[in-house]
């Protein structure tokens, strides 16, 4: 019996320049992963019934077209890959309709490209991008802008793998085990080694590791300056949320399933005056990618980008990959 083809990888394009950087991180994660990606444009979905008014047929017409200009564009700009797939999709928004492609196609995860605005090397928030993060079945990998026009991440080492490796930014709460074991997962498929890290903002007003905050334990003030226990005791916060990670680090590590496909991860513990600070610590590969767990479920995670999660993810200088809710 022929096995069933691999789960493919969902590309999402529009029509601005955007689609460029998902195409060249989507194709990237496509060859290292081994399979295929299918490339679609989502479009507004219209009445599939019969209607007497021309501007129906019209604007239908004018969707279609719409799509195949998109499609036709990414072509273009796709680079010499195999395996590559090109679909439009009509649904009641991008984000519905990349959703429902990915269930329907068992998809292992989805790409998008930045929202337009984002500086180079840096994704930017969006309503696509933010409400995708709520309702994907799969890990979403978020490209930054220009990703693939000569910008490829502040490496600090060269490479040669297509992904060569995989961080995973946790915060050593009860639930950064199974955030680790689901970016495990992913380094596997992607054939690369892993690294846990935990971000540290020391001169912050919600100071502690990603996840984790001085204001929600009613220490923080407002403003420039300490809090209003003073820099002794935010100092000591601090020193505690690093005990904690590192314990965290510890746990997972020494837990390791032998069989999960990645070797044990590296770890560490970066730390600097404010998320950009801390995201400057760690060496960056090419091509490295930076795992993160989604919000707490519920309605604040529509609000993913103003979250502690989100502005890491907005402050990464490398492509981020978020993963879906309650990682099993």
């Amino acid at each position: 019996m022929t096995p069933p083809p691999p789960p493919p990888l969902i590309i999402g394009v529009s029509a601005g320049d955007g689609a460029r950087a998902a195409l060249a991180l989507g194709t990237l994660a496509s060859r290292a992963a081994g399979g295929t990606a299918i490339v679609t444009h989502v479009v507004p979905e219209t009445w599939d019934h019969p209607s007497p008014a021309r501007v129906d047929a019209e604007y239908a017409a004018f969707l279609r077209e719409k799509a195949q200009i998109a499609l036709d564009r990414a072509r273009t700009m796709a680079p010499a890959a195999t395996g590559l797939r090109f679909a439009a999709r009509a649904a009641a928004s991008p984000q519905a309709g990349l959703a429902a492609l990915a269930r329907a196609e068992h998809a292992w995860a989805i790409v998008i490209g930045p929202a337009a605005g984002a500086p180079d090397g840096h994704v930017a928030e969006g309503p696509v991008a933010s409400a995708l993060i709520d309702s994907a079945p799969c890990p979403v990998f978020l490209a930054p802008a220009g990703y693939g026009a000569g910008y490829m991440a502040p490496a600090t080492a060269p490479t040669t793998a297509p992904i060569p490796r995989v961080t995973c930014c946790i915060s050593g709460s009860a639930r950064s085990a199974a955030t680790a074991r689901a970016a495990a997962r992913l380094a596997a498929r992607l054939g690369a080694p892993m690294r846990l890290l935990t971000l540290v903002a020391d001169n912050r007003q919600t100071t502690g590791p990603i996840g984790s905050s001085l204001g929600s334990s009613g220490l923080g003030g407002s403003g420039p300056g300490p809090s209003l226990v003073g820099y002794d005791a935010e100092n000591m916060v601090t020193r505690q949320f690093r005990a904690q990670a590192e314990a965290a680090h510890a746990a997972i590590r020494a837990a390791w399933p032998a069989d999960c496909g990645v070797a044990a991860p590296d770890s560490l513990i970066a730390e600097g005056t404010d998320w950009a600070a801390s995201l400057a610590r760690p060496d960056w590969l090419a091509g490295e990618l930076l795992v993160v767990g989604p919000c707490r479920s519920g309605p604040v995670t529509r609000f993913f980008f103003g979250s502690d999660v989100g502005t890491i993810v907005r402050a990464a200088p490398l492509p981020c990959v978020v993963l879906p809710h309650d990682p099993a």
